[in-house]
């Protein structure tokens, strides 16, 4: 078992285990934030869609 003292222990754990920081980052954020990437995503799609189409 790997014990962490520092937070340089914790930050050398996740860089090893990329998958580790997906589940902190669950546990740590609101859905909502976890999912902001995405809905920002769609809303500059969408922006620049409309954005388009009033130039035409």
């Amino acid at each position: 078992m790997t014990t962490i003292n520092t937070i340089e222990d914790l930050i050398r754990l996740l860089d090893e285990n990329p998958e580790w920081v997906e589940a902190l980052r669950a546990r740590l954020l609101t859905r909502e934030l976890v999912e902001m990437p995405q809905t920002l995503a769609r809303f500059v799609e969408t922006t620049n869609r409309r954005c388009d189409a009033l130039e035409n």
